[in-house]
């Protein structure tokens, strides 16, 4: 698509790429192949290209979304994304980028966004646990 686009005369700060973002209640993997993805697209096209995508699809069906959107919005841009469709009444970037790593929430999260946390059971285990609240 960005070869076409790019062999069609569009400029490639015009280009936005969106690599699909599905939920990981579906797909432990899915947060993995698409953070994956936005690092490829980044290396291979360079900065000038827009990678985008609806963020907060990746937590559908799990509790504490605010969480995990923040997780995964961070490493998201650390892969390479440099724009998100996302409700701005909810996310907040700064907050996303000043997330504390070294709490355990955070790490669970981490986990269910990489696939480390196989169907989310750590994860589950925690929220009914009362150990994710903000």
């Amino acid at each position: 698509m960005v070869e076409a686009s790019l062999a069609a005369g569009i400029q490639p700060d015009r280009i936005f790429v969106d690599p699909l973002v599905f939920p990981i209640a579906v797909d432990g993997a899915y947060g993995r192949h698409c953070l994956d993805a936005i690092a490829a697209i980044r290396r291979r096209f360079g900065a000038e290209i827009h990678i985008t995508g609806g963020m907060s699809n990746v937590s559908f069906g799990l509790p504490n979304r605010r969480l995990l959107n923040d997780a995964f919005l961070l490493l998201a841009i650390e892969s390479g994304a440099d724009s998100g469709i996302v409700d701005p009444t909810v996310v907040n970037v700064q907050r996303a980028l000043a997330a504390d790593r070294t709490t355990r929430p955070f790490q669970l999260a981490l986990d269910v966004l990489t696939g480390v946390d196989e169907n989310c059971r750590a994860y589950m285990k925690a929220y009914r646990a009362g150990e994710l609240m903000p």
